[in-house]
């Protein structure tokens, strides 16, 4: 599962909520090669979890992806 923030400083405060809650860190959120970045940490329900944002992906004011078209 993933989830699209619109800015860095949303990815760290989502990740750093997610651990405080009971989350257990993957991998820290860091600069990713396609130019945002990105961070994993599984749920207490053993699910792995993506937070990520992408530049290329832009989203509206309500958190929806905008993909070209």
């Amino acid at each position: 599962m993933a989830l699209l923030c619109p800015t860095v400083r949303d990815v760290d405060e989502v990740f750093e909520k997610a651990i405080t809650a009971g989350g257990t860190p993957l991998k820290q959120p860091q600069d990713a090669p396609w130019g945002g970045c990105s961070g994993y940490f599984m749920d207490p329900d053993v699910h792995v979890w993506e937070i990520a944002m992408n530049p290329n992906w832009p989203l509206d004011e309500i958190g929806n992806l905008q993909l070209p078209g």
